[in-house]
């Protein structure tokens, strides 16, 4: 349950290692001010600082139909942000459970890695499995050994990865409901020991069960690894962060078909939502939304709690996701909310990484189908982005 006190350093300006194939500009020499304040471990090596990141959903994951260019890498870094998130279903690349570690679309990922990496952003590698093939490895210990065993062979194929620039995140929000703490903390723990026989000084990104949220990272084991970054993620309240989101399970929840719900919830009265259907719930989901008067307070005070369990635990701690769904969305509310989750993550001195730069919950758009995604100008002032040359 110990976890070992950390101590900051300024780190050297990092080296960016170049693609041939990937036609980059020359290597970056130097990170901003805020990024050159990171974390070093008991080894003495430095860690990536992840204090201001962007996921890059959908690009190894779900449709796999946002793929990123070098070029498109770049601007994300000039944009400001210091690393990326990069998702992968293992599924959509080929892996499946029992048939041993191959994964014929792995390439293709450790391209988009490396192009990242070369562009001078920092990157988490991020297995990212879809619910279905959740459900079987939650299920099945022989699915879960194969998870084990698939790791084990990813981290060997990472090794040749500078630990100051690539950090691995083993398992995106864990499910597991209805199980004990105790029954992810097992299966946790195989897997740091797989991915530690071949990176032993990478930072792991860890989580807790139920989706990895912060109740479930409360009861979750702390392990003695001076290079572990525990996890939250940041969606309340989901009346307004997922207001239309159709893959919700509409029987238990109004949320998908709520619209036009405004940030922060004292705007309820001015502007009264709608529903594209009747729910019996929404009364009681709105009226909860009101009656706990979410806003950016509120959500100021998670962030303490937050940054409270790590500080008495002398452990380092990321928000890597949070964000809002975009369609049926009153654009001012989704940039005060980003904003104000944005200045309390920092005021508490917690990094984050956003979900996410395209997509539905994107904070870039493409004026047409195959055209580069620019980044909405609100974007850069709600994420205090510095942007670079």
């Amino acid at each position: 349950m110990n976890a070992l006190p950390r101590r900051r350093a300024l780190a050297a300006a990092l080296a960016c290692a170049g693609l041939a194939a990937c036609a980059m500009p020359p290597r970056v020499q130097a990170r901003d001010a805020a990024a050159a304040a990171v974390p070093v471990g008991a080894a003495g090596r430095a860690e990536p600082a992840l204090r201001r990141g962007v996921n890059l959903s959908q690009w190894f994951e779900l449709g796999q139909d946002e793929p990123f260019t070098p070029a498109q890498l770049l601007a994300v870094r000039r944009a400001g942000f210091d690393h990326v998130r990069i998702p992968f279903d293992p599924e959509k690349l080929g892996w499946k459970p029992g048939a041993g570690a191959a994964m014929p679309g792995w390439s293709r990922y450790r391209a988009g890695v490396d192009a990242a990496l070369a562009a001078g952003l920092d990157v988490i590698v991020d297995m990212h499995p879809g619910h279905e093939l959740k459900k079987r490895m939650e299920a099945s210990r022989s699915d879960e050994t194969a998870f084990v065993d698939l790791w084990r062979d990813l981290a060997r194929r990472l090794a040749d990865t500078a630990p100051e620039r690539v950090a691995i995140e083993p398992y995106n929000e864990p499910q597991y409901y209805g199980f004990k703490p105790a029954d992810w903390d097992r299966v946790q723990a195989r897997l740091i020991a797989a991915v530690r026989e071949s990176l032993p000084r990478h930072a792991l990104l860890l989580t807790g069960y139920n989706g990895g949220s912060f109740e479930g990272l409360k009861q979750t084991a702390l392990v003695d690894d001076p290079h572990v970054i525990w996890l939250v993620h940041f969606y309340l309240p989901y009346v307004f962060t997922h207001q239309g989101a159709n893959w919700l399970d509409n029987l238990h929840t109004a949320v998908g078909f709520m619209r036009d719900v405004r940030w922060p919830a004292s705007e309820l009265a001015a502007h009264p939502p709608s529903l594209s259907i009747p729910h019996p719930k929404a009364g009681k989901e709105l009226g909860a939304y009101r009656d706990e008067n979410w806003d950016a307070a509120r959500v100021d005070a998670y962030f303490a709690d937050v940054a409270a369990w790590a500080r008495d635990r002398q452990v380092r701690v990321l928000c890597n996701e949070f964000g809002v769904i975009r369609p049926n969305v009153d654009p001012d509310s989704r940039w005060r909310w980003i904003g104000d989750v944005r200045r309390a993550a920092e005021h508490h001195g917690i990094g984050w990484t956003i979900w996410a730069y395209t997509a539905s919950f994107g904070i870039a758009t493409r004026s047409a189908p195959g055209a580069d995604p620019v980044l909405d100008p609100q974007a850069t002032a709600a994420l205090g982005l510095v942007p670079r040359r």
